[in-house]
């Protein structure tokens, strides 16, 4: 590959990732994303401070885990610490999808389109929708994917027992 296509390549999936990147700013900033909470969210808050919470919420405890770590290391809101979480595994879940799409050999074309459909689709839920499970979730399954592609089979395992900790299914 000649470094004016690898030049090229970065190019077009720099500006794929921004424009996901603004897609879930604007719905975040500008659709009401900022105060969205749906009653899944209400609970993740709630467990993530430390209050009970009914079944099942109660047994998907590795999102508000992370999310009250987060807050203790940095003393922004818990609500904040989801914001992160979701807007970094939406981001992390997407370049973790590019590196499989190209060690399979697709078309960059293919790679292009399906990270602009599949990651606008994301940013527009997500960011309307920031406090739930979902996006970690994905980045849990691209991590056991990548796991089990590179023969690691013991860390694909870890990757299913704390995912299944996230949501249980």
């Amino acid at each position: 590959m000649t470094i004016l296509r690898v030049i090229r390549r970065f190019t077009l999936l720099g500006l794929i990732f921004a424009l996901v990147g603004c897609l879930f700013a604007y719905e975040f900033f500008f659709q009401g994303g900022r105060d969205a909470v749906t009653p899944d969210g209400i609970r993740y808050l709630a467990a993530a401070q430390g209050e009970k919470v009914d079944l099942p919420y109660n047994s998907r405890i590795a999102g508000p885990m992370l999310a009250k770590l987060i807050t203790r290391m940095t003393g922004a809101s818990v609500r904040t610490a989801f914001i992160l979480v979701t807007a970094g595994s939406l981001l992390a879940s997407l370049l973790l999808l590019v590196y499989l799409l190209e060690k399979r050999g697709a078309p960059f074309s293919y790679e292009a389109g399906f990270i602009a459909a599949f990651g606008s689709a994301l940013a527009v839920f997500y960011g309307s929708y920031p406090v739930l499970l979902d996006g970690l979730l994905l980045l849990l399954s691209c991590l056991i994917i990548v796991a089990l592609d590179r023969d690691l089979l013991l860390l694909g395992l870890v990757g299913v027992c704390i995912a299944g900790l996230t949501k249980e299914y």
